[in-house]
């Protein structure tokens, strides 16, 4: 391991020192090496060895921050994103005093589907567990089955709420912006028939393996993690589609009555009948 952390550290100050511009009292490669043929081809041969180590050891230099630009841009020819799968963790958007935490050893199925209408209106039906999220553009509801309970609150999301377009892909979308990420290639794999490259993810105890469509270079999947007792622990599964017809049952959602409703301060009760 110490032998592994040096070569890696060597090999990072090189490239480091190359990205610097040089001083008056530097000399460009060329000068250095006198115009040798030999020299030069060495030269080359040495940083061809030293990216490829570098790949090796799973290092990928701006690769993320470039599969994230990607993916956005791709988001913005998608109409409607449909996932589905589990996770361990429910944070619902709101609480009430004493409410106890869900258990984390259990997995809550996911159904997401977000979408635009023809008129440019945002819609998002999501279900994870007991709780079910119901945008319709104007109101956003939030039901927790398990409590029979029901918060109401003015919808945040008009139009395009978000640089990927879509609030459920914000998850997925950080695993891949934030600073100090270490990237790993799991390279290539067939899903439904399309060919995806894969991509690890990691900072501090948590990580991410997420699947990527080599032509559309939106994501096709992700898997989460997280570091327990030294150990990778999946906490999450998600396949995510794109532009899939919305189910009827899902376009005509209404939210269920409940035995307790709770309002946010900016929505009179008496006018929402």
């Amino acid at each position: 391991t110490g032998t592994h952390d040096r070569i890696l550290a060597n090999l990072l100050n090189v490239l480091r020192r190359r990205k610097t511009t040089p001083t008056v009292s530097q000399r460009p490669i060329g000068g250095i090496l006198g115009g040798n043929p030999i020299a030069r081809v060495a030269a080359a041969a040495l940083v061809l060895v030293a990216m490829a180590l570098l790949a090796c050891l799973g290092i990928s230099i701006a690769y993320s921050p470039s599969v994230y630009a990607g993916m956005v841009k791709a988001l913005q020819d998608v109409n409607a994103v449909h996932i589905s799968g589990w996770t361990t963790h429910i944070s619902p958007t709101h609480s009430v005093a004493g409410d106890e935490p869900y258990d984390t050893s259990r997995r809550y199925e996911i159904e997401i589907w977000e979408w635009f209408i023809s008129d440019g209106e945002y819609r998002r039906f999501d279900r994870q567990g007991p709780i079910t999220l119901w945008d319709d553009g104007v109101r956003l509801h939030e039901h927790h089955a398990d409590k029979d309970r029901l918060f109401i609150s003015t919808t945040s999301c008009r139009a395009r709420p978000y640089a990927a377009r879509f609030r459920s892909m914000t998850e997925d979308l950080d695993s891949l912006r934030e600073r100090g990420i270490k990237t790993t290639d799991l390279g290539l794999r067939t899903m439904d028939g399309r060919q995806a490259k894969g991509l690890k993810t990691e900072r501090g105890d948590r990580r991410y393996d997420i699947w990527i469509d080599s032509r559309t270079n939106l994501l096709l999947e992700n898997n989460a993690y997280t570091l327990r007792d030294g150990q990778w622990r999946q906490d999450m599964h998600r396949v995510i589609r794109y532009d899939q017809p919305i189910p009827t049952d899902i376009v005509a959602y209404v939210p269920p009555s409940a035995k307790n409703v709770h309002y946010s301060s900016d929505i009179d009760p008496r006018y929402e009948q």
